[in-house]
């Protein structure tokens, strides 16, 4: 499917992480200061999927501008892999650039809006040959603080990179929560709105059911579980 940014408040499906290129370990860039110039892929935790692109064009391409559809995709091929470059800094609040590994394409979106799937507002993400301020994209911290990740080994348990509770776009981040309650590298919890001080802190969608969603690693092995409300969550 086509990438889109919905212009509205970020959620978790906002939080993309970097990883070691195609080909090695996941476990590769977890801990490690990523260097301009360097190869990495780009993973997406909300789907458990990398951001690739491919020759095929864009959907919202418009004729004479043919721009290349960029996708997830859990096919784990050289196309996820991306060389970062720094056009400032690498640090937060940096300005990056994406080349794809195909060679002088760049993730690049654009000021048009288009109606996607239904949805209004959306910008559409592409692959684009031209070199210009659109390519550039900001560094900066996720709501979770989960791009201060801790360096993951084989020996070490369990690591919580990013969680919530609600429902679509109506949420609490309980990312410390959940942190908070492991013990011995385990952690039993039930989703409920006790988690995060009970009814006085506010419903995150008060009336439909809700999810407590979990990011984590558990001996350097990444991995996505949910919980419907009423129920546990035990991880690993």
């Amino acid at each position: 499917m086509p990438i889109d940014r919905l212009v509205a408040q970020p959620d978790e499906n906002s939080i993309w992480w970097l990883e070691g290129r195609h080909g090695l370990d996941p476990r590769e860039r977890d801990g490690h200061k990523l260097t301009t110039g360097q190869i990495a892929r780009i993973y997406h935790p909300a789907s458990d999927q990398y951001l690739h692109s491919h020759p095929d064009q864009s959907p919202c391409s418009v004729p004479g501008n043919v721009q290349r559809e960029v996708s997830v995709s859990s096919q784990n091929n050289l196309q996820d892999n991306w060389t970062v470059t720094a056009r400032t800094t690498m640090k937060m609040g940096g300005h990056l650039i994406f080349e794809h590994s195909d060679g002088n394409q760049f993730l690049h979106s654009h000021d048009r809006v288009f109606l996607v799937d239904g949805r209004a507002s959306c910008l559409e993400v592409t692959c684009c040959g031209v070199s210009n301020y659109d390519n550039i994209w900001l560094l900066e911290p996720a709501e979770s603080q989960c791009l201060e990740l801790p360096p993951v080994s084989d020996n070490q348990g369990l690591v919580i990179y990013w969680a919530s509770y609600g429902r679509d776009k109506a949420y609490h981040n309980v990312t410390a929560i959940l942190r908070s309650e492991i013990r011995n590298g385990t952690l039993s919890i039930i989703a409920n709105i006790d988690m995060v001080g009970g009814h006085n802190v506010g419903d995150p969608s008060s009336g439909n059911p809700k999810i407590l969603s979990a990011h984590y690693s558990f001996r350097g092995v990444r991995m996505h579980r949910t919980a419907q409300e009423g129920h546990p969550l035990n991880l690993p």
